[in-house]
């Protein structure tokens, strides 16, 4: 007997190999199928585990984040351990942002002068820049500035060529339009060209001289694009529509017709591309215009605004091979500016992977994967990791001053905004949509009736999650949201110093919360609303000093640890002060793995004459109430 009762608990502990190296499989006390993988080094989840595991240990590790996507390939979670996963200590699943807070989605930026680029900025700029390519045997490097900074750029390149030779001075592609059109319009400022436009009610008259300089942008680049296409048109109706066949004007007439069905204008396109009378004529066009100054001046006109119209192409399709020759310079080395500006600009041709964003409302899992490589690869620079878990890892090992910000995003927030965007690409792509689909399953759902970003996976098995000593600082509303059904929360030993109010929003099924050995300073007043079934809440050694009124309101918790707290002795403590008095069995401490009642434990940190006086925290709570009804409190005298 003593023998067949023994056999199934040995059975419970029998340690199973499996395939992963740096893991372990066996089962835990209520015979769950666990993988152990502590201290395996690994910085994703990894590969080749049993998919029924139902308890995954993996604290001491180097995971970047809490992507809930990494752990839907086991339906059956039960509990998620990842404690102590210093090396990286962020998490930042898309709605477990659990990182610093970012205030607005935009590009990383470090302010290094507080006074504007004049030339002395600029040349100091330029001197660190010689040493950095010195000392990393850089072969060149290219710096990029606006038109002003640019000539400057220009301008101490021409004075120093020798200590300079090696920088590239870079006018970015926006500022290069601005360029083009500034000098259009000095080139063609008295030829009435703005009047035409005001005339025809395209612009209004104060406005025309600034947008035509490129001072307004949008507004510049839509009146030459309408000017250069009545140029064009009239060019076409007088020498080219006269000598085509008439199986080209059919043609034609089919493209300009939207009635028609999408296929026979499809048919016709291809039937003109390949016409070779149509393609001679528009290769000549230009060159059959009659001969005279007026004519010279006006196909001028149309060369220039022809090269910035194809530049403006180029950039919005990143479309290297044509942006490259509308940015050739005469006189200049072609063959180094060529190779000099293909390293700076190889983006672009990665770009062309973004094109595919639209094409459909559901975004392929192959289009995904492209955008998830483009972003390591083009925007971190990282072509060795091929996860972003890895991208992650390796960037944090690398960065001297470490920033959480500067951390590539993890798979299930990169996935989110992929779809998102996705989903907007769409909209634009098909103008001519009468109703837009809904957005809810392409990276939005309504929380609170309110649209908002989808967390994407649910995880409804998942009941103990342990995210202690990670040095987390910052948690947003809804972090946990993709596992509803957890009852413990195990966050002790970080750095966090505030909660939002609805972080907890969505666990009406947690007892056990943990948030001891922080940094709280402020509990919010409704932190705890949420938590109808919680049994014990951990709050000791952080920096709380007051208690907001009616935060116990929600439900009487039997096991409350409030002990190593700063509480300051004053009239904001008086409901504190009822609640003990009301509530005096449920204060605990702990002592190692022994919890005692302690209902003294909280004491007062200040004022300085009452501090760690516990006796006193009721008493002087109401007596400066008194004071204060009286018109008698310090603070009023």
């Amino acid at each position: 007997m003593q023998v067949f009762f023994s056999l199934p608990l040995l059975l419970c502990h029998v340690t199973v190999v499996t395939g992963v190296a740096g893991c372990h499989g066996d089962r835990d006390k209520d015979n769950r199928p666990r993988q152990n993988c502590t201290a395996g080094g690994f910085s994703d989840i990894p590969s080749g585990l049993d998919p029924t595991t139902e308890v995954l240990l993996l604290p001491v590790n180097q995971l970047s984040s809490l992507s809930w996507s990494n752990y839907k390939m086991f339906p059956d979670i039960y509990e998620i351990d990842l404690t102590t996963n210093k090396t990286i200590p962020s998490y930042s699943g898309f709605h477990a942002g659990l990182n610093m807070e970012q205030r607005k989605s935009k590009a990383y930026f470090h302010r290094s002068y507080n006074q504007l680029p004049n030339k002395s900025v600029v040349n100091d700029v330029m001197d660190k820049l010689s040493t950095i390519i010195a000392t990393k045997r850089m072969p060149f490097a290219f710096l990029v500035g606006d038109h002003p900074v640019y000539v400057l750029i220009t301008l101490l390149k021409a004075e120093n060529p020798n200590k300079y030779r090696d920088i590239v001075p870079f006018l970015g592609p926006f500022h290069t339009q601005c360029v083009m059109m500034s000098a259009i319009y000095k080139r063609y400022k008295g030829s009435e060209l703005g009047d035409v436009l005001v005339a025809g009610g395209v612009i209004a008259e104060g406005s025309v001289d600034r947008a035509l300089k490129g001072k307004h942008y949008k507004r510049g680049l839509r009146c030459l694009r309408l000017m250069y296409e009545a140029l064009l048109s009239q060019l076409v109706k007088g020498r080219l529509v006269p000598n085509l066949a008439d199986e080209t004007r059919e043609n034609l007439e089919i493209l300009r017709d939207t009635s028609l069905s999408k296929e026979s204008r499809a048919a016709a396109h291809m039937a003109l591309e390949d016409d070779a009378d149509l393609e001679s004529l528009i290769t000549n066009l230009f060159t059959q215009v009659e001969a005279s100054d007026m004519a010279d001046y006006w196909r001028d006109f149309l060369s220039m605004t022809d090269v910035l119209m194809q530049n403006v192409h180029a950039v919005h399709i990143c479309n290297w091979d044509e942006y490259v020759p509308c940015m050739e310079k005469p006189g200049e080395d072609k063959a180094r500016a060529a190779e000099m500006e293909r390293s700076a600009l190889k983006a672009v041709i990665d770009l062309v992977e973004l094109t595919r964003c639209g094409d459909s409302l559901d975004l392929e899992e192959e289009v995904v994967e492209e955008l998830f490589k483009f972003t390591r690869h083009v925007i971190y620079g990282d072509k060795k990791s091929s996860t972003m878990a890895e991208a992650r890892a390796a960037k944090w090992k690398r960065m001297k001053n470490r920033s959480f910000t500067r951390l590539p995003p993890d798979a299930d927030s990169l996935r989110q905004h992929c779809l998102r965007a996705n989903y907007l690409a769409y909209l634009v792509r098909h103008p001519s949509l009468k109703q837009h689909p809904s957005p809810l399953g392409h990276g939005w759902e309504l929380i609170h009736a309110l649209l908002a970003g989808s967390a994407g996976v649910l995880l409804l098995s998942l009941r103990v999650l342990r995210l202690g000593s990670n040095d987390l600082e910052f948690l947003r509303d809804g972090s946990f949201s993709p596992c509803p059904s957890l009852t413990e929360l195990y966050l002790p030993h970080n750095a966090l110093t505030s909660l939002p109010d609805n972080i907890f929003a969505g666990l009406s099924k947690l007892e056990i919360l943990d948030l001891s050995s922080n940094k709280i300073t402020v509990l919010p007043p409704n932190l705890i609303q949420p938590l109808v079934a919680i049994e014990a809440l951990f709050m000791e050694y952080n920096k709380i000093q007051v208690m907001p009124d009616d935060w116990f309101s929600v439900k009487d918790i039997p096991y409350l640890f409030l002990s190593a707290n700063p509480w300051l002795c004053s009239c904001s403590l008086g409901y504190l002060n009822g609640y003990l008095n009301d509530y005096e069995t449920n204060v605990y401490v702990r002592d190692g793995a022994f919890i005692n009642g302690d209902a003294e434990s909280v004491v007062c940190a200040s004022p300085e004459r009452l501090r760690g006086r516990a006796e006193q925290l009721g008493r002087v709570a109401d007596s400066l109430s008194t004071q204060h009804a009286l018109g008698r409190h310090p603070a009023l005298r």
